[in-house]
Formats: C-alpha cells, sequence, structure tokens
C-alpha cells in the first residue's frame, strides 16, 4: 500500500503508527514492471520542518507524529501568549475607567 499520507494508511487499514515506513526526504519509491521494489534517492533532501498547526484539525486523530507536533506548537507558543494576556492585562488595569466614580 502507498499513499501520499500515513493517516490515510493508519486509518483505513487500522494499522499501528509503527507499522508505517515513511520514505524518506528526496527519496521515490520506485516500481518496476516486474515487481521489483526500491527507494531511490532522486534530489537533494530539504530541511524537514513541523507542519504547521492546521494539520492537527484536518488529520485523524490516531496519527502520532501530528499530535506530538501539536504538542510542541503548544509549548512553544504557550510563553508568548501568556506574555501578550499578561501585558494586556496590565495595560488594562492602568487606565482608570470613566465610570469609576460613579
Amino acid at each position: 500500500m502507498v499513499a501520499s499520507e500515513r493517516p490515510v494508511i493508519q486509518t483505513t487499514f487500522n494499522v499501528q503508527y509503527e507499522s508505517v515506513k515513511e520514505i524518506k526526504p528526496g527519496h521515490a519509491l520506485i516500481i518496476k514492471k516486474d515487481g521489483q521494489v526500491s527507494e531511490q534517492r532522486v534530489i537533494e533532501p530539504l530541511e524537514k520542518k513541523i507542519p504547521v498547526p492546521s494539520n492537527e484539525f484536518i488529520s485523524p486523530g490516531t496519527d502520532v507524529e501530528i499530535y506530538r507536533n501539536g504538542k510542541n506548537w503548544a509549548k512553544a507558543l504557550t510563553p508568548a501568549i501568556l506574555d501578550a494576556m499578561t501585558m494586556t492585562w496590565k495595560t488594562q488595569s492602568s487606565h482608570t475607567s470613566p465610570y469609576s466614580h460613579l
């Protein structure tokens, strides 16, 4: 079975993450007429990057790697979000409400 994304294979055939082998970056799966299968490098591999968080919303929950990436994004973004919330709160609380005297 070959598919462009691991979750398709996992969901359709109900197989575990460890059972699906990914093709290495820069490689192609070559299948000859006689049925011989090989994985060959065809271009210089690019740096593998973490997918954008939207993948968590469009991929099935069975994909372990996407789940891990989502957790990594959350860990990376949490400090910045908390800082922004703190700054907003400090800015808003430093102003006196025009209605405070009522």
